[in-house]
């Protein structure tokens, strides 16, 4: 197949991630797919396709001390082979997950090439000025609607929930904080030659999930304080991948992002030590699997933005441009 230039985008799940899965049928119409080759172009790439790099998080838990309530002893006085005395170390937990990865790998790390070759980026240029219009029609009547069926999922309630239902307010800063931008994902010193602001593909989809949801954190610009293991879990991990990928491939840089624990604003990221074992399996196993692709990083953490068009009528917004920040570039040679 030769070299070619690939979007690289890291996604981790829980979900199966096995080829013909449902995870991979969905992003025949994933707008972000279109919307991240369309930015390579801005950016003066012309890429072959969105190499989707998918990771699966191990499902196993630690596993802890049998009460003692419910011990039970052989006639020796032994406890039975089931049940523990004490907990699982955390250096034993993550020897455990990294056999678990080796005896199948293909479970825990696949990836696949997009491509857009019919009117989906047209349908996803669309998608784009169709809810960019409903945000503006949003801001002029200055009410934007909640969304009931979005407010809870996986038994948990959405961050603004209790500010929803009149239980706590947006000015609680043990609970919410206003961000230093808006939109803090794409904050750095390029916004202030932008001409106008980004619509992303995440916003976008906050959009479609819950109106309110979006007002909250891209027009207000605020977000919750408390974040999940889960956040926490998947900020840590993205560094290191991050690290792997500045590096072409360095393991050493990756293990020592995961050891440092700080979010690229240097501020700590919280995880238990059997999350940061975990963690560290996942990455030994992600360099095992694809240390050998023969690879040129051109950019990490790259933002794009561009016009937001009109695809039916050409006509370009003036409130609006469409942008983002893919994970990597690179120029790699794929079978």
């Amino acid at each position: 197949m030769g070299n070619a230039v690939y979007v690289v985008e890291h996604k981790t799940t829980s979900k199966d991630i096995v080829p013909g899965s449902p995870y991979w049928q969905r992003l025949t119409l994933d707008d972000q797919v279109s919307t991240y080759l369309e930015g390579a172009k801005w950016l003066g790439h012309e890429p072959r396709g969105l190499l989707y790099d998918v990771i699966r998080k191990p499902g196993e838990r630690p596993a802890l001390a049998t009460p003692m309530e419910s011990r039970k002893f052989t006639k020796d006085g032994l406890l039975y082979k089931t049940q523990r005395d004490t907990d699982e170390t955390p250096e034993a937990y993550g020897a455990r997950i990294l056999e678990k990865i080796s005896e199948n790998p293909d479970a825990y790390f696949q990836r696949s090439i997009v491509v857009r070759i019919g009117n989906e980026a047209h349908v996803a240029a669309q998608n784009a000025w169709i809810y960019t219009q409903q945000i503006m029609a949003f801001r002029k009547t200055g009410n934007f609607p909640q969304n009931v069926d979005a407010c809870e999922a996986w038994g948990k309630f959405c961050e603004f929930w209790d500010v929803c239902t009149h239980q706590d307010t947006l000015e609680n800063s043990l609970k919410y904080r206003k961000k230093a931008a808006k939109n803090e994902e794409l904050a750095t010193p390029e916004d202030a030659k932008r001409r106008l602001p980004i619509i992303s593909a995440t916003a976008l989809r906050e959009v479609r999930r819950c109106p309110k949801l979006y007002q909250y954190k891209y027009e207000l610009g605020y977000e919750t304080t408390e974040r999940s293991g889960a956040l926490h879990f998947g900020t840590l991990f993205h560094l290191a991948l991050e690290a792997w990928w500045k590096t072409n491939g360095s393991i050493e840089a990756a293990l020592l992002a995961l050891s440092v624990r700080e979010d690229d604003r240097g501020k700590p990221i919280e995880v238990d030590a059997y999350d940061a074992e975990k963690a560290k399996a996942l990455m030994l196993g992600y360099h095992a699997r694809w240390s050998e692709t023969k690879m040129n990083v051109l950019a990490v953490e790259k933002e794009f933005s561009g016009p937001l068009v009109n695809p039916d009528t050409d006509g370009v917004s003036r409130t609006f441009e469409r942008g983002g920040k893919m994970d990597a570039i690179a120029e790699m040679e794929m079978m």
